[in-house]
């Protein structure tokens, strides 16, 4: 497992234990179980605006979609390469996925969506300059993610 691995791997739970600790606080919910049953799109954003360079990629039954990069695919549950069977999203597809892939009462805290509130939150936690696939940039998350 090469070092971008590794790291996006910690990365992701990284993401999910926000999630956990400050957005599903309910006993009952799981954020990793949430984002890959309704709420991929949100979690693929996330992933997109920190891994400089990838691209978001949907399944070929239209419903899940997650990140590749350098060849490698990721969702919640951390690299899926040999599961996934999908390919680079188009416009259409982003298009669908922005409209489809939500679960509307999972989908806001403190009145933004649940990426851009996730981006935001994992910024404040500030080690993200010490990840090997991440470069900063000067576009806020919602530039930066569509």
């Amino acid at each position: 497992m090469s070092e971008y691995q590794m790291s996006i791997e910690f990365f992701i739970g990284t993401i999910i234990d926000i999630a956990n600790e400050e957005v599903y606080e309910s006993e009952y919910e799981d954020a990793r179980d949430i984002f890959l049953h309704g709420q991929c799109y949100d979690f693929a954003k996330v992933l997109k605006h920190y891994i400089t360079n990838s691209f978001f990629v949907i399944n070929n039954n239209e419903d899940h979609c997650a990140v590749q990069f350098q060849g490698r695919i990721y969702d919640a549950n951390g690299d899926v390469t040999d599961k996934f069977n999908g390919h680079i999203a188009t416009e259409k597809d982003i298009k669908y996925m922005e409209n489809n892939f939500s679960i509307p009462e999972k989908s806001m805290k403190n009145g933004k969506r649940i990426s851009e509130w996730l981006i935001d939150a994992i910024r404040e936690y500030g080690y993200l300059e010490h990840l090997p696939f991440y470069k900063p940039n000067i576009l806020s998350p919602s530039e930066n993610t569509k």
